[in-house]
């Protein structure tokens, strides 16, 4: 499978992880819990939810996970959530934008880094088959 095929499926992977932030996120609202708190959880069940898909559909890693693979994973996935939630967070408290369409946003900008990160630091080329 091509790279681009690759990333299709990350594109699925992040669409569940997004449908997974928005879920949890609109239930914590509602729960009353202030947005910036309430996102902060929402993007840690969407890591977890997203790292079970990306080990095992997109990146195909085998066997099971070592603590390296998991402490990557964590690094790279706290790193784009920073940048996911800095632009979450200016886009609510600076420019007014709503906490659901400001997600969408964020998350949009946070794509790219993922993918690479988890691709070249995370699941190297060498721990899973050869792209076809």
């Amino acid at each position: 499978m091509a790279v681009s095929g690759r990333f299709a499926r990350f594109l699925v992977a992040g669409g569940t992880g997004f449908v997974t932030d928005i879920a949890v996120l609109s239930l914590l609202l509602e729960a009353g819990l202030p947005s910036l708190p309430a996102r902060l959880v929402s993007i840690a069940v969407a890591l977890f939810v997203t790292w079970r898909i990306n080990r095992r559909l997109v990146f195909a890693a085998p066997g099971r996970g070592s603590l390296g693979e998991f402490l990557r994973y964590v690094g790279v996935g706290a790193s784009t959530s920073l940048l996911n939630y800095a632009v979450y967070a200016g886009l609510v408290a600076l420019a007014g934008v709503r906490p659901l369409p400001a997600t969408a946003l964020a998350s949009a900008v946070a794509l790219g880094a993922s993918f690479i990160g988890y691709d070249r630091l995370v699941f190297r080329a060498k721990a899973r088959p050869a792209d076809d």
